[in-house]
């Protein structure tokens, strides 16, 4: 929804998505079944993947975020097996899209593959977002 009216109409939770929005009297505009399919899994996959830009790939996590540019930071922790990480992706130029500078644990990593251990320990990743 775009403004309050729009919002008071709608009634349904802005984070999930709507199976249906009704097209009938009395209910027009209302949202609908938000929590009743799958719709809501999906837009949190989106949200994961294409926004943040987190990615399982294999042995590997690909961090390649597309995000608004006036986000300048966020972060993800994520657990593979019994091995934590932390995640910390900055956005210094104010970009949407770009290359990434990874280190891990202060080792600077050469492409942004992060590979995935199965050490028990924590590791700590820095994310730099940097104009293509």
């Amino acid at each position: 929804a775009r403004t309050n009216t729009e919002t008071g109409i709608y009634k349904t939770e802005p984070y999930a998505m709507a199976a249906d929005v009704y097209g009938c009297r009395p209910h027009i505009g209302r949202g609908g079944w938000s929590w009743y399919t799958g719709a809501a899994g999906w837009m949190y996959q989106a949200g994961v993947n294409s926004i943040l830009g987190f990615n399982k790939n294999g042995s590997d996590l690909i961090i390649d975020p597309c995000i608004p540019k006036r986000w300048q930071q966020f972060s993800i922790q994520y657990t593979f097996e019994q091995t934590h990480y932390n995640i910390q992706i900055s956005n210094p130029e104010g970009i949407s899209h770009g290359t990434v500078h990874i280190t891990i644990n202060g080792v600077e990593l050469s492409d942004n593959k992060i590979p995935l251990l199965s050490d028990q320990g924590i590791q700590n990743v820095e994310v730099i977002m940097r104009g293509h």
